[in-house]
């Protein structure tokens, strides 16, 4: 009996261990948007993609499961790449609301735009982009949020 207690643990110990790995890519597959709203974990759990084939123009809007937080970036894609938010650009900015104290956070709100989207990968066959994001954001009345460590994963775009 002694003898087929090893071979019985190490035959459990392999299968678990693949099982594992699959789980790991099937959730690196999973459509996904977080980041890090002032050092806290931000997750959304409604996701929405778009893309304007007339100007190339992606939202990318969120919300958290509550729906009291609606995150958005915006911004011009043609493919992989790094978009930078500037002055007087109103196509590539991020947003962010808060509807139950009528909060809004809008890096246009800035005299001088701090934020970054790095396309890392954008499969028009698939119609999917993946990539990363930091940016900060001001109210109307100079209340700043950052958003640092954001990443977008396998969104399914939506062509208009």
């Amino acid at each position: 009996m002694k003898k087929y207690v090893f071979p019985i643990l190490m035959i459990a110990l392999l299968v678990s261990s693949f099982s594992c790995k699959k789980d790991e890519k099937q959730d690196s597959d999973t459509p996904a948007v977080s980041c890090l709203i002032d050092g806290v974990l931000w997750n959304a759990s409604g996701i929405s993609v778009m893309q304007d084939q007339s100007d190339n123009l992606v939202d990318i809007s969120c919300q958290d499961v509550s729906y009291d937080q609606n995150f958005k970036l915006s911004f011009i894609c043609t493919g992989t790449g790094t978009v930078n938010f500037m002055k007087n650009n109103y196509d590539n900015f991020g947003s962010f609301t808060v509807i139950s104290s009528l909060g809004v956070f809008s890096s246009n709100y800035s005299s001088n735009p701090n934020g970054q989207v790095v396309i890392t990968e954008y499969d028009k066959a698939k119609k999917t982009i993946s990539g990363t994001f930091h940016f900060d954001a001001h109210d109307n009345q100079g209340n700043k949020k950052s958003f640092t460590e954001g990443k977008f994963t396998n969104l399914n775009v939506w062509i208009l």
